[in-house]
């Protein structure tokens, strides 16, 4: 795509997205954190009838808390890559 067609292209503005559901752990009493390990944890004889499906999968990720200074500049950071700036901006 050349830049003449990607300026032809409409604008969409960004959209924060709540895309994932995250636990703090100190949030979580010791029987609910039970619970949650045994949902992504598979054990370690699995039963004859276990399948893939009955762990969650999980996802390696950086969270920042909504009140920790970091968390707008962070928001910025990202609609900035996704409108194609590059940061030198």
């Amino acid at each position: 795509m050349t830049d003449k067609t990607q300026a032809l292209l409409p604008v969409t503005p960004f959209e924060r997205e709540e895309r994932y559901i995250v636990f703090k752990k100190s949030h979580l009493t010791r029987r609910q954190l039970e619970a949650l390990e045994k949902l992504i944890t598979p054990p370690s004889i699995p039963p004859i009838n276990w399948h893939d499906d009955h762990t969650l999968p999980t996802v390696d990720c950086v969270v920042i808390e909504k009140d920790w200074p970091e968390y707008e500049p962070v928001w910025g950071m990202i609609e900035s890559r996704m409108a194609g700036s590059n940061g030198d901006d």
